[in-house]
Protein backbone atom coordinates (compact mmCIF):
# COMPACT_ATOMS: atom_id res chain seq x y z
CA UNK A 1 0.00 0.00 0.00
CA UNK A 2 2.84 2.17 0.54
CA UNK A 3 4.40 2.00 -2.84
CA UNK A 4 1.00 2.78 -3.96
CA UNK A 5 0.58 5.73 -2.40
CA UNK A 6 4.41 6.46 -3.21
CA UNK A 7 3.41 6.18 -7.09
CA UNK A 8 0.40 8.17 -6.67
CA UNK A 9 2.52 10.97 -4.91
CA UNK A 10 5.10 10.83 -7.68
CA UNK A 11 3.37 10.47 -11.10
CA UNK A 12 -0.22 11.10 -10.85
CA UNK A 13 -0.43 13.98 -8.47
CA UNK A 14 3.21 14.96 -7.92
CA UNK A 15 3.68 17.58 -6.02
CA UNK A 16 6.88 21.02 -5.58
CA UNK A 17 8.33 19.34 -2.02
CA UNK A 18 8.32 15.57 -3.72
CA UNK A 19 7.24 14.20 -0.49
CA UNK A 20 4.64 11.33 -0.10
CA UNK A 21 1.50 13.53 1.06
CA UNK A 22 -0.88 12.02 3.00
CA UNK A 23 -3.55 13.31 1.21
CA UNK A 24 -4.45 10.96 -1.01
CA UNK A 25 -4.27 8.20 1.42
CA UNK A 26 -8.07 7.66 0.75
CA UNK A 27 -7.48 7.01 -2.81
CA UNK A 28 -4.38 4.93 -2.45
CA UNK A 29 -6.87 2.07 0.41
CA UNK A 30 -9.65 2.71 -2.32
CA UNK A 31 -7.35 1.38 -5.31
CA UNK A 32 -5.36 -1.43 -2.83
CA UNK A 33 -8.82 -2.52 -1.68
CA UNK A 34 -10.33 -2.37 -5.59
CA UNK A 35 -13.47 -0.40 -3.88
CA UNK A 36 -15.06 1.73 -6.43
CA UNK A 37 -14.01 5.13 -6.46
CA UNK A 38 -14.56 8.38 -7.84
CA UNK A 39 -11.34 9.97 -8.86
CA UNK A 40 -12.26 12.69 -10.63
CA UNK A 41 -12.99 14.84 -7.73
CA UNK A 42 -9.63 14.39 -6.41
CA UNK A 43 -7.97 14.97 -9.49
CA UNK A 44 -9.77 18.51 -10.28
CA UNK A 45 -8.96 19.74 -6.57
CA UNK A 46 -5.08 18.75 -7.55
CA UNK A 47 -5.52 20.69 -10.78
CA UNK A 48 -7.46 23.75 -9.23
CA UNK A 49 -4.49 23.34 -6.37
CA UNK A 50 -1.46 23.70 -8.77
CA UNK A 51 -3.41 26.42 -10.99
CA UNK A 52 -3.71 28.89 -7.82
CA UNK A 53 -0.02 28.35 -7.13
CA UNK A 54 1.15 28.64 -10.91
CA UNK A 55 -1.29 32.26 -10.72
CA UNK A 56 -0.68 33.34 -7.31
CA UNK A 57 1.86 31.90 -5.65
CA UNK A 58 4.80 31.52 -8.08
CA UNK A 59 3.21 33.56 -11.33
CA UNK A 60 3.18 31.55 -14.47
CA UNK A 61 5.97 28.82 -12.84
CA UNK A 62 4.66 26.08 -15.04
CA UNK A 63 7.85 24.44 -14.34
CA UNK A 64 7.25 23.29 -10.90
CA UNK A 65 5.82 19.61 -11.25
CA UNK A 66 2.21 19.37 -12.01
CA UNK A 67 -0.45 18.17 -13.46
CA UNK A 68 -0.38 20.90 -16.39
CA UNK A 69 0.39 17.87 -18.56
CA UNK A 70 -3.56 16.56 -18.01
CA UNK A 71 -5.26 20.10 -18.69
CA UNK A 72 -2.92 20.05 -22.44
CA UNK A 73 -4.34 16.46 -23.18
CA UNK A 74 -7.94 18.03 -22.53
CA UNK A 75 -8.02 21.13 -24.35
CA UNK A 76 -5.99 19.14 -27.52
CA UNK A 77 -9.16 16.68 -27.18
CA UNK A 78 -11.62 19.08 -26.72
CA UNK A 79 -10.52 22.26 -28.46
CA UNK A 80 -9.07 21.17 -32.24
CA UNK A 81 -8.11 24.83 -32.44
CA UNK A 82 -5.59 24.75 -30.35
CA UNK A 83 -3.96 21.00 -31.21
CA UNK A 84 -0.50 20.80 -32.39
CA UNK A 85 -0.07 20.40 -35.88
CA UNK A 86 0.30 16.56 -36.87
CA UNK A 87 -1.59 15.26 -33.58
CA UNK A 88 -4.38 12.59 -34.89
CA UNK A 89 -6.71 11.36 -32.56
CA UNK A 90 -9.21 8.61 -32.96
CA UNK A 91 -12.86 9.65 -33.64
CA UNK A 92 -14.71 7.85 -30.28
Amino acid sequence: MLFLLYWLNRFVFPNRSSAVLLEYKHLEEALHNRADVRRGPTVLAHLYKNLHSATLENPLNISAPSVFWMIQIWLQVYFLESRFPGIVLPED
